[in-house]
């Protein structure tokens, strides 16, 4: 029988992806690449399956933040990691790897004296013929470009000398501290401690062992970056590049609706500003009216609308609907921004897509008017969804609660889809002093077409924001000031190198524009305190929703939506669940709305004191990197997008006035 472990889709994203450490119970491993899939996949089934293709997760607009790998390719697909039950094999592996590192250690306690030794996989141990004893070194190699390698024992015990024949050490340890472990040449006597060992390693050779075949030799091309001894377990060793989006039919569909009605356009490349002005001649004229219903909040919208409805009256069918959708998303400043950014990206002018552009995009089609939201059906635009499953719905109704002088709106989404995709990995730490890690892309190459591993998971939420009527939040108080001025001071950093603040920031790397104040204060925008407010009422709140209901706080995620409208933050949260595999988590979290105003009392209970205070309360906040307070403010990391950072429950408590 062929050994192999069993893992969900999700672990391999998030823990176990190419290229991590995979301890198994005949050693550790190397997860290889995922394009050793498709020879796995075609062995197991007899050709049956074609993978990717047949295993394809459309939608476009997570497919727009990954890269392209190509110069001038085709867009990005996204593919999810078959199971064993989809391809009828349930003995067999479906992703390989490779035995990893190859120096091993002999630890039988029976050694006369009493040290254990070091060698490399394929001699034995110089004192027992046993291998009971054997198990792989726990120490590695790796280097901020995201190599990894076995340690070279030899070289660094032997710099500037020859090196000798045998590869056999003897290793005496009095700690397990690196300090406290020496390492002595079983050929010519010379010893070292790990830690002297450990700067003397010289420079990363380059390796790739997740691109390396089973029995292939290791290929080392070369780097020259510093290469980072560490333990092989350790979380720095691996972690992985994640892009999530939550599938909003409206807004999702405004590429596919520009192409169904403005094909023409898109094909000749005809600059926005022009259809601009058309519209404009056709309002002027007279001959064409925007029908009853539509309300454009500026010239340039009324000049779209107008433009659309020239062309809805040229359509026939289904595409009259599609022209009218259309119109529904841009009859707005705000949404016709959007669709000029669709369009212009359409015809190779607009740039790449961001992660800002993604949130908008999900805000637009949260907050739209509940009789302006077109479902996925009455857009025939599937996204892939061609079982006809539902995967967005916000039911009619919403909750008010009250928390300080604000008012908050809780509105029950029943049913939302999420997809993750992985970009690729890095390692190294992303808070230290060092530039920021290189992301080691992992795309699967099918003769020029880059697909990418990626899972969707169905589940509910509960989206929140402030009430129009409700007072606006406190902008006067000293807590405020304080992240009003790191804003400020990251923006100026930004302008002059992105690189300064990318290590502290999750979208800054996708969003900063040096030559457009305004983009990058959009690409910062974690480390305004509109959003560190609502990012802290969001924590605060998931924890109040668990210890009241037993609900696991790692399982409620968050969305925190802070989006620029002209000279001003527009904001929300959403508070979500998800399932990979099922339809849904059954209305535990949307059916705690009625309750809504219970568990704001709650929360201002719980945040009035710290048990960590005075040293929580006396915290001079911000301090970047900022980190939430342990004991009243974190959340675990499966459930926080922004690592824990961008945290202040005094802010909170300010700028609500509680």
């Amino acid at each position: 029988m062929t050994q192999h472990i069993d893992l969900r889709a999700s672990q391999l994203l998030f823990n176990h992806g190419p290229g991590s450490i995979l301890e198994t119970t005949r050693g550790p491993v190397v997860v290889s690449h995922f394009g050793g899939l498709d020879s796995s996949i075609g062995m197991l089934t007899n050709g049956r399956m074609v993978f990717p293709r047949e295993f394809e997760i459309i939608e476009p607009r997570l497919s727009g933040l990954l890269p392209v790998g190509i110069a001038g390719g085709p867009p990005p697909k996204l593919h999810r990691v078959p199971s064993n039950p989809e391809i009828d094999n349930q003995r067999s592996w479906i992703l390989s790897t490779k035995e990893f590192p190859s120096w091993l250690l002999c630890r039988n306690p029976d050694h006369p004296s009493g040290n254990f030794y070091l060698f490399q996989a394929g001699s034995r141990c110089p004192i027992c013929p046993e291998d009971d004893f054997h198990t792989a070194i726990r120490f590695v190699a790796y280097c901020r470009q995201g190599h990894l390698d076995d340690i070279r024992w030899s070289g660094a015990m032997h710099r500037g000398q020859e090196m000798c024949q045998e590869t056999t050490y003897e290793w005496r340890e009095t700690t397990s501290a690196m300090s406290g472990i020496e390492i002595t040449c079983t050929s010519c006597g010379i010893s070292m401690r790990l830690d002297e060992l450990s700067r003397s390693i010289g420079a990363c050779r380059g390796r790739h062992p997740q691109l390396e075949g089973r029995g292939e030799p290791p290929e080392r091309p070369g780097c020259g970056e510093r290469e980072i001894v560490t333990l092989r377990q350790s979380s720095v060793l691996w972690q992985s590049d994640t892009k999530r989006v939550v599938t909003i039919p409206n807004t999702d569909s405004i590429p596919i609706l520009l192409m169904e009605c403005l094909r023409r356009e898109v094909n000749s490349k005809t600059p926005f500003t022009e259809i601009l002005g058309d519209g404009e001649m056709y309002q002027s004229s007279g001959r064409i009216t925007i029908p009853a219903g539509f309300h454009p909040d500026s010239d340039r919208s009324e000049q779209f609308l107008h433009y659309i409805e020239y062309q809805r009256n040229r359509a026939t069918g289904r595409s009259i609907r599609k022209h009218e959708a259309l119109m529904r998303l841009s009859q707005d400043s705000y949404g016709l921004e959007n669709v000029r950014r669709d369009y212009e990206r359409l015809i190779g002018v607009g740039g790449p897509a961001t992660m800002v552009d993604s949130l908008r995009a999900e805000f637009i089609g949260l907050m739209q008017d509940r009789g302006s939201r077109p479902t996925i059906e009455n857009l025939d635009a599937s996204q892939g969804n061609s079982s006809g499953r539902t995967i967005f719905r916000i039911d009619e109704g919403s909750f008010k609660a009250n928390i300080g002088r604000l008012t908050i709106v809780g509105e029950p989404v029943t049913t939302l889809r999420t997809v993750t995709a992985i970009r690729g990995f890095f390692r190294g730490s992303l808070d230290s002093d060092e530039p920021p890690p290189n992301i080691v892309d992992t795309p699967f190459n099918d003769d020029g077409q880059y697909w990418y591993p990626a899972a969707d998971a169905f589940g509910e939420g509960v989206l929140l924001w402030l009430d129009d009527d409700s007072p606006s939040l406190n902008e006067e108080g000293d807590h405020w000031n304080r992240w009003l001025s790191v804003h400020e001071g990251f923006v100026d950093e930004a302008i002059g190198d992105p690189n300064r603040v990318k290590k502290h920031l999750f979208r800054a790397y996708d969003g900063a524009d040096s030559s457009d104040r305004q983009r990058t204060s959009e690409a910062l925008v974690e480390s305004t305190p509109e959003f560190v407010w609502w990012h802290t009422f969001a924590h605060h709140l998931i924890r109040v929703v668990q210890a009241e209901t037993g609900y696991s706080s790692s399982a409620i995620c968050e969305r925190v939506y802070v989006v620029r409208e002209g000279d001003r933050w527009r904001t929300a949260v959403l508070l979500y669940v998800t399932e990979g595999g099922m339809d849904g988590t059954l209305g535990g979290l949307t059916s705690l709305l009625p309750n809504l105003q219970v568990y704001f009392d709650r929360l201002h209970e719980d945040a009035e004191i710290c048990s960590n205070d005075p040293l929580c309360e006396e915290a001079q906040s911000p301090v970047v990197p900022n980190i939430g307070c342990y004991a009243c403010t974190l959340n675990p990391e499966t459930s926080c997008e922004h690592r824990n950072l961008f945290l202040d429950r005094l802010l909170m408590l300010e700028a609500a006035e509680l």
